[in-house]
C-alpha cells in the first residue's frame, strides 16, 4: 500500500510539473483532514492564507500560488512511506512574479496523507520568514 501511495504522489508531481492543476486536484479525497503550509505565526505570504478543507478547494491554493510566483526549478527528489503518510524531499526555486525577486534554491518536506488511495492531507515545511521577505507581505 505505501509503494501505492508513492505512485500516486509521483503522479500528482508529474501534474504539477506539466502544469495539469485539474490532474493534480482529482488526486485529492473530496474532505480534507488538513492542508497547508507548516508556520508558527501568520505569513501574509497569499499561498499560505489558505483555508483548505475540501477538494473543491485546492485550486484556491494553487491559484493564489502561482499567480505569485513562478518556479524556475522544482524537483522531487526522494520519497518515503509510513503508514498512511507520504513524504516527499523537494528542490525548488521561483521568482516573485511582481517584483522578479528571487526565491533561492530551497529544500524542503511535503507530507502527505492517504486514504483509500486518496489524498487527504498535506502539509509543507518552507523558511516562511524568508518567503515572506521576499514576497513583501
Amino acid at each position: 500500500m505505501a509503494h501505492d501511495n508513492i505512485a500516486i504522489l509521483k503522479k500528482a508531481y508529474e501534474a504539477f510539473g506539466r502544469g495539469d492543476i485539474p490532474g493534480v486536484v482529482e488526486l485529492f479525497a473530496d474532505k480534507l483532514e488538513h492542508f497547508g503550509i507548516i508556520s508558527a505565526t501568520k505569513t501574509g505570504v497569499p499561498w499560505h492564507m489558505q483555508d483548505i478543507t475540501t477538494k473543491a478547494e485546492v485550486p484556491r491554493y494553487f491559484a493564489a500560488l502561482g499567480g505569485t510566483v513562478e518556479f524556475t526549478h522544482f524537483e522531487p527528489l526522494d520519497f518515503a512511506a509510513s503508514g498512511d503518510y507520504v513524504y516527499a524531499w523537494i528542490t525548488m526555486q521561483s521568482k516573485v512574479r511582481a517584483t522578479g525577486k528571487p526565491l533561492p534554491l530551497a529544500e524542503v518536506v511535503h507530507r502527505f496523507k492517504f486514504k483509500n488511495g486518496k489524498i487527504v492531507g498535506w502539509r509543507a515545511s518552507e523558511d516562511t520568514a524568508h518567503t515572506m521577505s521576499v514576497v513583501g507581505a
